[in-house]
């Protein structure tokens, strides 16, 4: 639906044009080497409150994780076998299986750590306060725009999408990830613009969401110099702004 281009609209779009000058500097995601263990207190204090680990466990969990992580990555999900992620993460094959029985098991925990990753970037940014809901969804744009940038995230995602399509379980945890993604972009719709019809909200969030996820597609597929990222960057937050204001 076309938005309407009345003065309180302008005004919404004016803020954002001021916003787009945020490069996000004070919460930027590692895109040097994604580093899902650098949020291993968050990951374990919000999705693995139901299991009792020890210190030692709570690291043996981390280091399959991340050999699970890489293999993907490197190799891809043909290649992520049981065995081969106990190799990898330097444990015997029996300490692995008492920790993940099947690879099902260690594909869920790995999503629920990546998924981790990124709820504690939203909590960051949209809890400060100080910051208006629009430079709160500038800083976010920023930050995913500069994560999907990495090789090995786009790898990994990919991986997962495949994985997902033939595993009924994990299609189910990725779609719950992506859901909840699309409800933290429309709260701040909501701040954003009040009067929005609720139904719009949630249409415009699934469309911000995907199209930084297709953007991500992009990325993997084309070389771009260090200007046409820019511009490229600029131009989403231009329309992501755009998407968000309503009268």
């Amino acid at each position: 639906m076309k938005i309407a281009q009345n003065e309180k609209s302008l005004d919404c779009e004016q803020e954002g044009r001021h916003s787009a000058d945020l490069r996000g500097e004070d919460l930027q995601m590692n895109t040097d080497n994604f580093d899902l263990l650098s949020n291993a207190d968050y990951f374990f204090s919000t999705y693995m409150v139901d299991r009792t680990l020890t210190k030692k466990g709570k690291e043996v969990t981390l280091k399959i994780l991340e050999a699970a992580r890489l293999i993907l990555i490197e190799k891809g999900s043909g290649s992520l076998t049981l065995r081969d992620v106990a190799r990898a993460a330097g444990i015997r094959l029996s300490n692995l299986q008492y920790y993940y029985p099947t690879r099902e098991d260690l594909v869920r925990d790995l999503l629920m750590l990546v998924f981790s990753v990124y709820q504690q970037l939203y909590d960051q940014i949209f809890r400060s306060e100080g910051i208006g809901a629009q430079e709160k969804l500038a800083q976010a744009v920023r930050c995913l725009l500069a994560n999907i940038k990495e090789p090995s995230v786009h790898r990994l995602f990919f991986e997962l999408w495949a994985l997902a399509q033939r595993n009924e379980l994990l299609e189910h945890l990725l779609r719950d990830m992506y859901d909840s993604y699309c409800r933290r972009i429309e709260e701040i719709i909501e701040q954003i613009s009040p009067d929005m019809p609720q139904h719009l909200r949630r249409q415009r969030s699934i469309l911000i969401a995907f199209l930084i996820e297709g953007i991500m597609v992009r990325y993997s597929l084309a070389q771009e110099d260090g200007e046409s990222l820019r511009n490229m960057d600029d131009e989403c937050l231009r329309q992501i702004q755009r998407m968000v204001c309503w009268s």
